[in-house]
């Protein structure tokens, strides 16, 4: 089992969406932009972009979820590249892929099988 601090990098996929249903509800309990939950599952950059306004928020909750968030997704890329190149990271060095390339061979749609426990 692969353990890195308070992250186990096994699990990847349903603590990100675990993490980040917490940051939706804290950033709707601080009145912040919605944000489609399972779509920030689903899409690395859109992920990318939702952190990028939580991570500034000025409610220490919605800040702190946001940088569980981001911490969860840079240890996963760093001990995992090869699994997040698959959920659409980019790797050290190279850019992000555009959401539309998302299901292409290059790069293949997320496994679904962990999103069952949402519904």
């Amino acid at each position: 089992m692969t353990t890195t601090g308070p992250f186990n990098l096994d699990y990847f996929e349903s603590d990100q969406i675990k993490f980040s249903v917490l940051l939706w509800k804290a950033n709707l309990k601080a009145k912040g932009a919605d944000f489609d939950v399972l779509k920030f599952s689903q899409s690395w950059s859109y992920a990318e972009s939702v952190l990028e306004r939580t991570l500034i928020s000025s409610d220490p909750a919605v800040a702190d979820a946001a940088l569980d968030l981001l911490q969860l997704r840079v240890l996963f890329v760093q001990h995992h590249p090869d699994r997040a190149r698959l959920l659409g990271a980019p790797l050290p060095g190279t850019s992000a892929a555009p959401a539309s390339e998302a299901g292409s061979p290059d790069n293949p749609a997320p496994n679904r099988r962990y999103l069952k426990g949402l519904r």
